[in-house]
């Protein structure tokens, strides 16, 4: 693979600072770099080098002149020579397995977690612009969902695969680029299996075994980063008897975790897709929950009738809608969505009961969140305390110069 450099890209000369410039974000947007007939012909996620409104060399990275955000570096030199660039991946890639494995090693060694259940590669945060890297377990060996949020994230496919059959002895996967955020890039969605047949493709979390549907399921078939927040509300009801309601259950990751911990407890489980409640139904047979399981195919926002039996039954109640608002244009509609889900989950608590807000839009400020969760309370002459606070999992970093990566946001109320 050939990742030789033959272009440039320049700043434009202007009174602002970039935020590359000013505090090392990695991001730099088209309208910072000036246009030319050259860089309008560059493919879509060439590797380019950029330059300064002087010349000066700043970094090297990928260049999409189809994108609001055109450049994404990779490194801050002057770029070497292919060869260079692939030891840097391969050392970075070592970095981020190496630190998720000290990460979790407790919970590793307790059973608690499979030792290839968590998020390899989380884009800009270790390093790798675009880029995403989910482990599963699976017989006869792990597997590997990659996702490209780029098009030059596509250059990494050849290294990444290399990488995980020589490190980890992972010899298959799927590339799952069917995201929308790649139609901004003007790149090809597909999805492409690679390698030889892996059966019984699972993580491990909290204990359970929960089965993944890696072509089909949602992003890259299992969400990671709420693992550290759902830890955090299986301990807090771990003595509690009685009924748990999780609004949009996707395939049980939140609820039966809590049924696993604690034999008290009984699930209703709410959501649109039925693959979905099937998964779940699935995963809660396999991990022998499934006498304490009850689901329930509806929309939950349009839920009027579907409990109302059930008002103020439940003992635990979980509201992690998917993202109801993808741009900073919108957040304001997405906030009200946001706030009727939380107001309706609310519905359905006991009075002493233990609720979990969670919010998975970078466009919602952490203040905002937490307006929409007090005036949740508010709704009913409540003030609610927060026993717990959470944000992303240790798996998926937050890059320091990059507030966009620290997007998922959890409140665990009293």
């Amino acid at each position: 693979m050939n990742h030789n450099i033959q272009v440039k890209v320049r700043f434009k000369k202007q009174s602002r600072p970039s935020r590359f410039l000013k505090n090392g974000c990695p991001w730099v947007f088209k309208s910072e770099l000036e246009e030319d007939d050259i860089s309008a012909k560059i493919d879509p996620g060439a590797w380019v080098e950029l330059e300064d409104a002087h010349g000066q060399i700043l970094g090297y990275g990928h260049y999409n002149s189809n994108s609001v955000l055109s450049f994404r570096c990779f490194e801050k030199t002057a770029f070497k020579n292919t060869e260079a660039t692939r030891k840097v991946f391969f050392a970075r890639l070592d970095s981020a397995h190496a630190y998720r494995l000290s990460a979790y090693k407790d919970l590793i060694l307790a059973g608690q977690m499979g030792k290839n259940s968590f998020r390899l590669c989380f884009g800009e945060s270790d390093g790798f612009p675009g880029l995403i890297v989910d482990l599963f377990e699976g017989t006869p060996h792990p597997i590997a969902v990659i996702q490209c949020h780029s098009a030059g994230a596509d250059l990494f496919l050849p290294w990444t695969k290399q990488w995980l059959e020589e490190k980890l002895g992972i010899r298959s996967g799927v590339i799952r680029n069917d995201l929308d955020v790649r139609n901004k890039e003007k790149v090809a969605l597909y999805v492409e299996k690679w390698g030889d047949e892996v059966r019984d493709v699972h993580c491990i979390e909290g204990g359970v075994r929960f089965f993944v549907d890696v072509e089909k399921g949602q992003k890259t078939g299992h969400f990671y980063d709420h693992r550290d927040n759902r830890f955090a509300l299986s301990k807090l009801t771990s003595d509690l008897t009685g009924q748990v309601l999780d609004c949009f259950s996707y395939t049980g990751s939140w609820g039966l975790q809590l049924l696993k911990r604690n034999p008290k407890l009984k699930l209703t489980a709410i959501d649109i897709s039925e693959s979905a409640l099937n998964q779940l139904m699935h995963n809660a047979r396999e991990n022998k929950l499934a006498d304490r399981v009850e689901v329930l195919k509806a929309d939950f926002f349009k839920t009027q009738n579907l409990l109302e039996k059930s008002r103020k039954a439940f003992d635990v109640v979980i509201v992690d809608p998917p993202a109801l608002t993808s741009s900073s244009k919108h957040s304001n509609e997405g906030q009200k969505a946001l706030e009727n889900s939380f107001f309706k989950g609310m519905g359905y608590l006991k009075e002493s009961g233990v609720i979990a807000f969670a919010s998975c839009s970078y466009h919602l400020t952490w203040d905002d969140f937490l307006y929409s969760v007090s005036k949740t309370g508010l709704s009913f002459n409540k003030t609610l305390r927060i026993a717990y606070q959470g944000f992303q999992s240790v798996d998926h970093p937050v890059l320091s110069s990059l507030p966009e990566t620290r997007y998922l946001k959890c409140a665990i109320c009293l």
